[in-house]
């Protein structure tokens, strides 16, 4: 999750992904459009208006969308303060685990504040997170869980004391919010995937179609080969 602040923003550095650096292998290749995940075995079209960043192997996230136009409060914009931007984060990893039973893991250590699984503790939603509802979907055909979770948090804006918009405050303006995510769960030839987005509250009816169409768009492909090939024996021997 990237929260920034408003008059530190300008400083982020665009990171447009996907080239090998180092030598280290990525866990996927973004080229015209499409982010290519041999290990896992899927595709996602992405829009130009989305950042897509990918990971140094080994890695349990796979891929990080951030939205590049997005709205920013505007009192934020007023006084300064913490936002966030909306995001999709791909989690993937070998698994027997159900999409049903994931989310009910998800959901008792949601509420008991602890977790030592490795996707659910990449979430970030383990101190302040609430269950609200879910949904049955289907992505390439593929039964998957749509469930929507909220995560409860303050936003803190120093304010003028001698403003008469914000006297009553005493130089310190808390607001309580929360931001909207929408975690998809699905399972795959031996392969569980869990894919998060999510959005501040008030801007996040405006990108749930986009977020929906982007997770929308995942299609499974053959698995890359990871093991050697067998040697022949010649004949005779």
């Amino acid at each position: 999750m990237l929260k920034l602040n408003f008059f530190g923003a300008f400083m982020i550095v665009t990171f447009a992904v996907i080239s090998v650096s180092g030598g280290k292998t990525k866990t996927g290749e973004y080229k015209n459009g499409v982010l290519t995940d041999q290990q896992f075995g899927y595709t996602m079209t992405i829009p130009d208006n989305w950042r897509v960043k990918t990971l140094d192997e080994p890695s349990i996230e796979r891929a990080l969308f951030l939205k590049r136009n997005y709205e920013i409060n505007r009192t934020i914009k007023d006084l300064g303060g913490e936002f966030t931007i909306p995001e999709i984060s791909v989690f993937a990893r070998p698994d027997s685990l159900t999409p049903a039973a994931f989310l009910e893991q998800l959901k008792i250590e949601v509420a008991s504040h602890k977790s030592a699984d490795n996707i659910i503790s990449q979430l970030d939603l383990i101190t302040t997170g609430e269950f609200s509802m879910m949904q049955q979907t289907m992505i390439d055909s593929v039964p998957t869980i749509q469930a929507i979770f909220k995560k409860n948090y303050s936003r803190k804006l120093e304010v003028d004391p001698n403003d008469a918009r914000y006297r009553q405050y005493g130089g310190l303006l808390v607001q309580n919010e929360w931001l909207v995510n929408e975690i998809y769960i699905l399972s795959h030839k031996g392969r569980l995937f869990v894919i998060q987005t999510f959005a501040e509250r008030e801007f996040y009816p405006m990108n749930r179609e986009e977020f929906r169409k982007i997770v929308g768009s995942l299609k499974f492909i053959d698995l890359v080969q990871t093991t050697p090939a067998a040697t022949e024996t010649p004949a005779g021997k």
